[in-house]
């Protein structure tokens, strides 16, 4: 079997849908299915062929005016003239709006779509645009496809209730982390430094501006705290230029990229970890700092709720949010080890019981089998 995965992103850049990507190919590829990628690349300066840990990558040149949407031709016209695959799996309804209206049209080879959906955009202009899309192209899209996979019952529920569709087509299966990796890892216990740590996109939905006023208060309750933020995306001038407006410049460290090894070092050597999203389909990073041990704090919000439960293992605050009860709850992580302690541990059971990707990979095989079956 052949599956050719199309995503907007992918390695070396860094996010939900390129780590969701690459870890279900690496998987797929152990149980025996061929695997290629096909994703664009805006600055023309990567690679047209790879071989990443076995999985071929084709990239296309693409053209974007916002780090979001991409149009990228010869990717379109590859797809049209596809022949050699059993299935196309698309991530992300929107970002490659062009694939929506060609796969519509398409029917020799069937497609899955996963689409990560974000009911809102990086601005106000971005969220009624997404809207738009949704009623003139993007409900067709998910009608087409022959099976539609969410990644949280939450986002299971918001597909239904935006775009009427049947629950019979809409299949909940979850994003994963490699257990194997996160079991014999052990966190510094007491760091006479505290650190609150966020990995994630740098898009204004994403919170970090909140992050970054809450932070400006717990420097004076913790005086020895710092922020790393690890990630980028179109919204990170804003947010170094307000970091230099709160003063923070010398407190605050923007951090573009950092390897798997990296991040785990940063899990392991943070105090908390706060996600504060306005929206998130399911959150890797808050799955992996948990799986780590690292105390959390996210909004109530999405795919979040479904992992947190508030006061048990983790912290989930209401959004809209408030700065200064945002600093407050991050200030009493910060310096009150046996709550930081218990609800690090019990995330960690959490996760690592729940999220394997080698249960859930075999889960989307069989996705696949019943699709091709159906055909």
């Amino acid at each position: 079997m052949k599956i050719v995965q199309v995503c907007p992103r992918f390695i070396p850049s860094y996010g939900g849908i390129e780590t969701h990507v690459r870890e279900i190919s690496g998987h797929l590829l152990k149980l025996g299915l061929e695997i290629e990628v096909f994703t664009v690349d805006p600055t023309n300066r990567l690679p047209k062929e790879e071989l990443i840990d076995g999985i071929r990558v084709s990239r296309f040149h693409s053209f974007t005016f916002d780090e979001v949407h991409f149009f990228a031709p010869k990717l379109y016209s590859k797809l049209a003239r596809l022949d050699d695959a059993d299935l196309i799996h698309i991530h992300d309804y929107q970002d490659l709006p062009d694939v929506a209206l060609l796969l519509s049209m398409k029917s020799h080879i069937p497609y899955v779509l996963t689409p990560h959906f974000h009911p809102v955009g990086g601005s106000s202009w971005r969220t009624m645009a997404k809207r738009a899309y949704g009623l003139f192209f993007g409900k067709r899209f998910l009608e087409k496809a022959k099976m539609i996979i969410t990644v949280s019952n939450h986002e299971r529920k918001l597909l239904r209730k935006t775009f009427g569709l049947s629950y019979d087509k809409i299949k909940y299966i979850p994003n994963g982390i490699d257990v194997k990796k996160f079991r014999n890892i052990s966190r510094k216990s007491v760091q006479a430094e505290k650190v609150i740590l966020f990995v994630g996109r740098l898009e204004k939905y994403k919170g970090v501006h909140i992050l970054l006023k809450a932070f400006s208060r717990i420097k004076k309750d913790v005086p020895r705290s710092r922020l790393v933020v690890v990630g980028t995306g179109p919204y990170k001038r804003n947010l170094l230029r307000l970091a230099c407006q709160l003063k923070l410049s010398d407190s605050v460290e923007f951090i573009e990229r950092v390897s798997d090894k990296e991040l785990l070092r940063l899990y392991c050597s943070s105090s908390v970890f706060v996600m504060p999203s306005h929206y998130e389909a399911f959150c890797f990073a808050l799955v992996e700092a948990m799986a780590c041990g690292l105390p959390v704090i996210a909004t109530s919000v999405g795919g979040m709720k479904e992992i947190v439960q508030s006061n048990v293992n983790g912290f989930l605050v209401n959004y809209p949010l408030d700065e200064v009860s945002l600093a407050d709850l991050t200030a009493e992580l910060l310096t009150n080890q046996e709550l930081s302690r218990r609800l690090g541990d019990r995330g960690r059971d959490f996760v690592l019981s729940r999220f394997s990707w080698e249960d859930i990979v075999r889960e989307l095989y069989r996705t696949y089998e019943e699709v091709l079956h159906k055909h």
